[in-house]
């Protein structure tokens, strides 16, 4: 029944009838508050859950960061973020962050053998060609030297005869010509003289350098044939013309710049080459840093394997990596708009410890003393040819 009614007896007077009567709106929005309050603490218990779940994570996560720098780092040759990792806040993490470490540390090491190997092979390269100079200069200077003589004394007795003499006279000036292009292979050979008076003066001298390089870019200036313009760029900063480089800095120096400014003649047909360095010391440092670039407005480089190919580029990167150095290239940043052409740029730096020439003053003046012998020496024998 919907209504339910009962009396109510009272003391005094009648007695009170009561009803109670069922209301199905009041019951439904009873439930349906219920319910209400019950769905919103569901939810603010599942918004709190997930709040503290992201926070977890995140924080989780956030160490996964220098991980991830770290890695591409790694894919970038630079070990050092991955030596500096801290310890992760989770076990799985730190883990990882230890294996990484232990890459590095393996990797280093590779590298350092490498670099040995890799210098091991450029020593044999140059002593491979101070012998091939040798050879030229004992045997075949001496040869070219007696066909002189023998043609210079032909030519004597033959005086009476013009056809003959004009004949030997040729022979004579082709025995000269011979021998300047042998002076110049063997300067090309042995850029800095033998390792005997490197080792005695310690080192290479700044000017040194500058004249080698000077010379290298001046004999592709004056070469026949060629259309391209040759520059060089040289520039020292805190330090002098007299301080000394290191000799194997300054062979690697000279033959990066020969192989480069070679493959800008024979592959990229450009107009103008720029070879520029620059040397910086700071104020009181052992260590100074040296810029090596050249710069040709040809064709460029579209090609991953030419660095495989013979044609001088794997030699250059070769040189700069055993030296410690990194190698980068790019297309020209000036030669897009003058000639619409990419161009081709590269770019080494090469970090070097200076030499202290205060150890090198007895050792300058026993060496210019020997200097002065050998130009005595080399004058006499002049004379007696």
């Amino acid at each position: 029944p919907q209504t339910v009614a009962a009396a109510l007896p009272r003391p005094a007077g009648p007695a009170w009838q009561v009803q109670w009567i069922a209301s199905h709106d009041s019951e439904q929005r009873e439930s349906l508050v219920q319910l209400v309050e019950m769905m919103s603490l569901l939810a603010g218990c599942g918004l709190l859950m997930l709040g503290v779940m992201h926070w977890r994570v995140r924080r989780s996560f956030r160490a996964l960061a220098p991980l991830l720098s770290a890695i591409e780092q790694v894919e970038r040759q630079d070990l050092g973020e991955v030596r500096a990792l801290p310890a992760m806040p989770i076990r799985e993490l730190d883990v990882i962050a230890h294996a990484l470490r232990h890459l590095a540390g393996a990797l280093e090491e590779a590298e350092a053998r490498r670099r040995v190997l890799g210098a091991q092979v450029l020593t044999l390269q140059e002593d491979e060609r101070n012998h091939l100079a040798r050879e030229l200069h004992d045997e075949l200077g001496q040869h070219l030297t007696a066909l002189r003589v023998d043609a210079s004394w032909l030519q004597r007795r033959l005086a009476h005869e013009p056809e003959l003499a004009a004949v030997v006279a040729g022979m004579s000036e082709h025995c000269s010509r011979i021998q300047s292009e042998v002076r110049a292979l063997l300067t090309r050979l042995r850029p800095l003289g033998t390792a005997e008076s490197a080792q005695a003066d310690g080192g290479e001298s700044v000017e040194r350098l500058r004249a080698l390089l000077e010379t290298l870019v001046q004999a592709w200036v004056q070469s026949p044939g060629r259309s391209t313009r040759y520059t060089l760029a040289f520039d020292s900063v805190g330090l002098g013309d007299s301080d000394r480089l290191p000799r194997e800095l300054v062979l690697t120096v000279y033959r990066i710049s020969q192989e480069a400014l070679t493959n800008v003649a024979r592959h990229a047909h450009a107009s103008e080459a720029r070879l520029s360095v620059r040397i910086t010391r700071e104020p009181g440092a052992a260590t100074a840093l040296l810029d090596w670039a050249v710069q040709d407005d040809g064709c460029g480089l579209d090609d991953a394997g030419a660095w495989q190919r013979g044609n001088g580029l794997a030699g250059v990167k070769d040189r700069v990596w055993s030296a410690g150095g990194d190698l980068e290239w790019q297309p020209a940043p000036a030669s897009a708009a003058g000639t619409g052409r990419p161009g081709l740029k590269l770019h080494a730096r090469l970090p070097f410890a200076v030499i202290d020439n205060r150890s090198n003053n007895d050792n300058d003046n026993v060496n210019n003393n020997s200097t002065r012998s050998s130009s005595t020496t080399a004058a006499e024998q002049e004379n007696i040819s």
